[in-house]
This record gives C-alpha cells, structure tokens and sequence, in this order.
C-alpha cells in the first residue's frame, strides 16, 4: 500500500489469476490478528511465492517465517496436491534456511552474431579474471 500505482499493479495481477484459480493468500494469525499473510501464484502444480507481509506488532517473533514454516506443514495435507513449492528468494534471503531443497537457476547468454559473441567473450574473460584475483585474497 506504499504506492497507488503499485497497488493497482498487484490488484490486477491477482484479479486476472484469480479468475482462473491460480492465487493462493493466506495467513498466520495471532488471536484475532493477523501476524503474517502470504501472496502465492499457482502454475500447475507448483506454488510460488510472490509476497510476504507482517504486522510490526509481531516482528520480534520472525512471523513471515513462522508463515512459511507453516504453510510448508499444511502441504503435507491441503496442499498435497502441489509437488513444488518455490520461495522465489535468493540464497541470501531470511527464508531460504527453511526450505529444505533448492533449484538452480542459470543465467545464460545466446550469442547470435560476431559482435555478440565477441562480448560474451570479453564477459567470459572478466569472470574468469574475477575468480582469480578473489581467489588469492
């Protein structure tokens, strides 16, 4: 809610896969309150994270975490019929720890024409240089 346009982009987007039955939201709550809601998107059988959110009122008990540690517990039952649950988070991120496998993802790049191919390799190059020189320190 930071942003109106922001908001409207989100409205939409969950509109229009709402429609066909690919969003799920849910909640973590406290009591009456909500500590933690989640914002997931379905494609076939997986489920992939979109946004997480929590109430400040609650952060010192880490509720986005204890939201996915429970929405990983509730798969085991109502959400059986997903086989694959993507966080869509870097390895970095606060809730990697907590899900137990990870899909690599590569980044690649399709050289098309001699100039493009001549970068790759300049590309190729600098990397390389990096590893070394980060391999001495």
């Amino acid at each position: 809610l930071s942003k109106q346009s922001d908001e409207l982009f989100i409205r939409e987007v969950v509109e229009g896969l709402a429609a066909h039955g690919n969003v799920l939201m849910s909640e973590l709550t406290a009591g009456d309150n909500v500590a933690a809601s989640a914002l997931n998107f379905m494609a076939g059988s997986g489920l992939f994270a979109f946004k997480i959110g929590w109430n400040n009122e609650f952060a010192h008990t880490s509720p986005g975490v204890l939201h996915e540690v429970e929405l990983l517990h509730a798969s085991q039952d109502r959400l059986r019929g997903f086989t694959m649950f993507d966080s869509c988070a870097t390895e970095a991120s606060y809730i990697a720890p907590i899900w137990p496998e990870r899909i690599p993802v590569v980044t690649g790049l399709v050289a098309a024409s001699p100039l493009a191919r001549w970068y790759r390799r300049v590309l190729d190059a600098g990397s390389n240089a990096k590893r070394l020189v980060l391999s001495w320190w």
